[in-house]
């Protein structure tokens, strides 16, 4: 009876002493996962806090371009339009290359990013409509209506959503010319994601130079712009000449239609963040004229 009792004792006793040293491995397990997941906790913390501080120069440096253009320009008393006087507008002669240069309106609807829509003759642009119209005087070209939203992001529904969508048209509008230019327009959106840094880059400075430059000789172009912000206007206001030589037309205050010899409606895009010199066929200088009006910002 005695052995007997003994051996039903023992794993009574091996429990006993192995309980306590189970209990400290499990506290020792949970506190190694718990050292663990606040180094890397700390982490993340660490490197948001890197990014927040490059994100906060990058605005830094932005920002500087917070004033108007210099005092040797004009101001018109336009009312609810940013306009400022570069200078004076010329005979529009250049002729751009379109898909169809014969019609009216002839669209480039082949890339994954943007369209662009060239309105190869005379152009009324109505704001109050959104409507832009080039009519065929010989009515040789049948009657086109196009919808476009002129941001370069056109893959991305959320960015499309937050664009106004504008109506190309050969029909003639029910309406007369208030002011009339000699110099073309590019008509393009500030929408989408813009108010981002890298947006307004990616899918604005960016595109407006390759479009200006691929374009329009000298800088010789009106732009007209839509979902234009006042606040975008004034934070880039130091920007805008180096891509015009003429006022900027906000198109969500402008009353008044406008004429014009001809129009583009959109910009492009080479990819993200991307000038490719072999697509443009540009010089190596071109980068650095594109980069030389960013110089006064930092």
């Amino acid at each position: 009876m005695v052995h007997s009792s003994g051996a039903a004792t023992y794993p009574s006793v091996v429990m006993m002493i192995q309980a306590p040293y189970t209990q400290a491995m499990k506290k020792k397990k949970v506190s190694t996962i718990f050292a663990i997941s606040l180094v890397l906790l700390l982490f993340f913390y660490l490197i948001n806090i890197v990014a927040l501080f490059f994100l906060v120069n990058i605005a830094h440096i932005i920002s500087k371009s917070y004033t108007t253009l210099s005092s040797s320009t004009t101001t018109t008393t336009t009312p609810d339009t940013y306009r400022q006087t570069y200078m004076e507008e010329k005979l529009w002669t250049q002729v751009w290359e379109s898909p169809e240069p014969s019609w009216s309106i002839t669209c480039d609807t082949a890339h994954f990013e943007y369209d662009l829509c060239y309105l190869n003759r005379p152009t009324v642009v109505d704001p109050m409509a959104a409507t832009l119209s080039s009519v065929d005087p010989t009515n040789m070209t049948p009657p086109t209506v196009i919808k476009i939203r002129p941001y370069p992001r056109k893959g991305q529904p959320e960015a499309m959503q937050k664009t106004k969508e504008l109506k190309l048209t050969t029909t003639p509008l029910n309406t007369t010319c208030a002011i009339t230019h000699t110099t073309p327009a590019l008509v393009f959106s500030a929408g989408g994601f813009t108010g981002n840094v890298f947006h307004d880059f990616n899918e604005g400075w960016i595109p407006l130079f390759l479009t200006v430059d691929e374009h329009f000789i000298d800088r010789d172009v009106i732009l007209g712009v839509i979902n234009c912000s006042d606040w975008w206007l004034i934070k880039y206001a130091e920007l805008f000449s180096h891509f015009t030589r003429h006022p900027i037309i906000n198109l969500d205050k402008e009353t008044a239609t406008h004429c014009f010899p001809s129009a583009i409606v959109g910009l492009k895009t080479h990819g993200v963040m991307i000038l490719d010199p072999i697509a443009t066929k540009a010089p190596p200088e071109d980068n650095a004229r594109f980069s030389s009006p960013l110089s006064k910002c930092i």
